[in-house]
């Protein structure tokens, strides 16, 4: 697997995350209990983003992913589980325009 390039401020996140010493105040939370905590966040940044209608999906099934991410993991997993959801747009991407050049041969 490619090493992840994260930026500065994302670096910074995940060393805070490594040594907290107290979870999240979502952590232990349920799914929608916590969907609607952040929800308004999310489709604001969603939709300043301006991201087209038929993405809309991708975007929100990768932030329930990281929402489930800061629901039931801590410190080192935590950091894990998120570096791993930040690389799943990188290939979904990549994934749908190889799709999309294969299909338009």
């Amino acid at each position: 697997m490619r090493r992840l390039l994260l930026t500065s401020e994302t670096q910074t996140v995940f060393v805070r995350l490594r040594k907290s010493e107290y979870p999240l105040c979502v952590y232990r939370r349920s799914a929608a209990r916590v969907r609607l905590m952040v929800k308004d966040i999310i489709n604001l940044r969603i939709n300043r983003f301006g991201v087209a209608l038929q993405e809309l999906g991708m975007y929100n099934r990768y932030a329930d992913e990281m929402l489930k991410a800061f629901r039931t993991r801590t410190r080192e997993p935590l950091v894990h589980e998120l570096e791993q959801a930040i690389r799943k747009p990188d290939y979904a991407v990549y994934s749908s325009a190889k799709f999309c050049r294969i299909n338009a041969f």
